[in-house]
């Protein structure tokens, strides 16, 4: 179980450098495709087995789709390369480089859930196989206008982000705290104080229901939506 965490928190370090331009490309891809020759000839066998064998035991455990996705996202994974690509350019402007985007993503989606299951069912999660939580977009906070536009966006920090974008990732499912604290990678105190800070701003809300949680609100899914925009759009 840890090796293939280990494993695929290699994979997501390695994907992450295709966004360091500071360093040769031929380093980088090099880099990656050794990654990939090296673990080649590893399955998932064994995990999803583990993973069943915990849920169940706990039948109403969250994320029981969990074990099905990983053999799937494991060879979405290993077999994702640069292509011939061989200069930075080149790969900006290759659909390897949007598809590399879209691996980053279902795989950090993967991990965080994987976190929020192991806590649920009471089992240890070594921090360092824990999900790092989304950084803030440069341009978080503002639009092109600038912050004190009309239309400009609430200021957002980090930690505010990190919270904005694990509950978008789940919306419109409501998420308790402490399921927060695994997928945005912050303690019960800073989550609380967020979560408050959140809901007094009318960008997330405590729905009634069976479930009790937070949720966005159309303003805060929106205002995450337009920062992402606004970031891709203007690095």
């Amino acid at each position: 179980m840890l090796d293939t965490l280990a494993d695929l928190d290699e994979a997501a370090t390695g994907l992450a450098t295709f966004s360091d331009p500071t360093r040769p490309f031929a380093e980088v891809s090099g880099a990656w495709d050794a990654w990939r020759s090296r673990i080649a000839a590893k399955g998932t066998v064994e995990t999803e087995a583990a993973l069943r064998g915990w849920i169940d035991r706990a039948p109403a455990a969250p994320h029981r789709g969990l074990p099905d996705e990983l053999r799937e996202l494991w060879l979405e994974v290993i077999t994702w390369g640069s292509g011939r690509t061989t200069t930075w350019e080149a790969f900006g402007a290759s659909d390897h480089a949007e598809r590399r985007s879209v691996v980053i993503r279902r795989l950090e989606s993967w991990r965080r859930r994987l976190v929020v299951l192991l806590l649920y069912l009471g089992l240890d999660v070594p921090a360092a196989h824990r999900p790092v939580a989304e950084p803030a977009p440069p341009s978080a906070g503002t639009t092109p206008a600038g912050p004190n536009h009309p239309g400009a966006d609430p200021v957002v920090d980090d930690r505010e982000w990190a919270v904005l974008t694990a509950l978008r990732e789940r919306h419109p499912v409501q998420m308790k705290n402490v399921e927060i604290e695994a997928a945005a990678g912050a303690n019960k105190q800073t989550v609380g104080e967020v979560v408050n800070g959140l809901i007094a701003r009318g960008l997330a809300a405590r729905p009634r229901g069976k479930r009790r949680g937070v949720a966005l609100t159309p303003a805060g899914l929106a205002v995450v939506d337009r920062i992402r925009k606004s970031s891709r759009n203007h690095p």
